[in-house]
């Protein structure tokens, strides 16, 4: 049995309809195949469309739990993904070109908005949820120096196995070793576990 590649680098993408085609694919899959479909899809024009976009991602969000924090969760992304359809957004498909700079703000912009979305999602109650957006906007609550250069050392080796994987010529030349390639995933592991802080943590769909 082989399993599918349930992650495409999301995080990458140039806006959220692409996103939801490279993050957590078998449960947009399901989402799409189970409730977008059913619901009539994208079949009856465009209003038809919009409420089922909606419909499908605040379902989404109560399959996470019933809480109203899940259920701003997937409203927001239902909204992200309505404007999109309606302003002509669309994912590009298959294999991504190679990263230019061109596509920074478009990815940048887009993990603002997701990461903004994760608030509600990790949140126990609105009223968290609000003190993480008041810490972020106000510039209180700031990790230590030390901190910040842990998480800066970290994306970077993320950033530099991902063009890897797109098979980035320059890239090759030097991870094309397997030395070199075991090194660079092995302090990726050592940087997430001292990032980890020691400390057990339930993996967070355990709770679903």
């Amino acid at each position: 049995m082989e399993l599918i590649r349930n992650f495409r680098q999301p995080y990458l993408s140039r806006n959220i309809t692409e996103f939801w085609r490279t993050w957590h694919i078998s449960l947009s899959n399901w989402l799409h195949d189970y409730l977008y479909v059913p619901l009539g899809g994208n079949r009856n024009g465009a209003l038809s469309t919009y409420r089922n976009l909606m419909l499908t991602m605040l379902i989404g969000g109560l399959w996470h739990g019933a809480s109203w924090t899940f259920v701003v969760w997937g409203g927001l992304h239902g909204l992200y993904l309505v404007a999109e359809r309606a302003i002509g957004v669309s994912e590009h498909r298959g294999v991504r070109p190679p990263i230019r700079a061109g596509q920074l703000p478009s990815k940048l912009f887009t993990f603002a908005l997701v990461s903004m979305t994760w608030v509600f999602f990790r949140a126990d109650d609105f009223g968290q949820a609000m003190d993480v957006f008041r810490s972020l906007f106000s510039g209180s609550g700031g990790l230590p120096i030390e901190d910040v250069i842990l998480v800066g050392v970290i994306a970077l080796e993320v950033l530099l196995m991902d063009l890897y994987a797109r098979r980035q010529p320059a890239l090759m030349k030097v991870l094309q070793y397997p030395v070199v390639e075991g090194f660079a995933y092995g302090m990726l592991a050592v940087g997430v576990i001292v990032w980890s802080g020691g400390g057990g943590a339930q993996f967070i769909y355990f709770q679903f």
